[in-house]
């Protein structure tokens, strides 16, 4: 039985990890285009919480794709106002951050991270009883009136940090 919960874990971290990295496709990219920019989301392998979800990510209300543990998406927008947001299904709160594109042929960075407060808040709301119901309310409860509740979070980055995290992490 042990054996068999091994495997299985192993498969489902291996099946997280894969797909191309930053790293690796950093030279095939292609050069902005000069009437727009290029916002890219990433998250590092520096946490292991919620190691087997994607955060879901929405641009002005549109799936745009996931980002997986050590995983990255590109996407080329429109200058002006947009908002980013990241809402899992099963899992309440979510975290949305607004932001205004002024240059274009520029490439923005954000971060998508794991909430440590949503897993803190998720333990400790637990109960032997009911563990699950109990852990999704105290969850529900932090992330209640936080702009940026739910399990990740998405913050804005200098290019020179991200990249720096990107080419370090990966």
């Amino acid at each position: 039985m042990k054996q068999m919960f091994f495997l299985s874990l192993m498969l489902v971290i291996s099946g997280c990890t894969s797909g191309p990295t930053y790293k690796d496709s950093f030279s095939k990219m292609t050069a902005v285009p000069h009437n727009r920019a290029r916002i890219t989301l990433f998250r590092t392998t520096e946490s292991n919480l919620f190691i087997a979800r994607k955060a879901p990510i929405e641009l002005d209300g549109v799936k745009i794709g996931g980002v997986g543990y050590g995983g990255f998406i590109s996407k080329d927008i429109d200058i002006g106002d947009h908002v980013l947001r990241s809402e899992l299904w099963d899992s309440p709160g979510s975290c949305e951050v607004a932001f205004r594109i002024e240059v274009p042929g520029k490439e923005y960075f954000f971060e998508v991270a794991p909430r440590a407060e949503a897993n803190n808040a998720f333990q400790q709301g637990a109960t032997i009883f009911f563990p699950i119901i109990t852990g999704m309310a105290a969850l529900a409860e932090e992330s209640r009136n936080n702009p940026c509740g739910g399990l990740f979070a998405i913050m804005p980055m200098p290019r020179n940090k991200a990249q720096a995290k990107l080419f370090d992490s990966q």
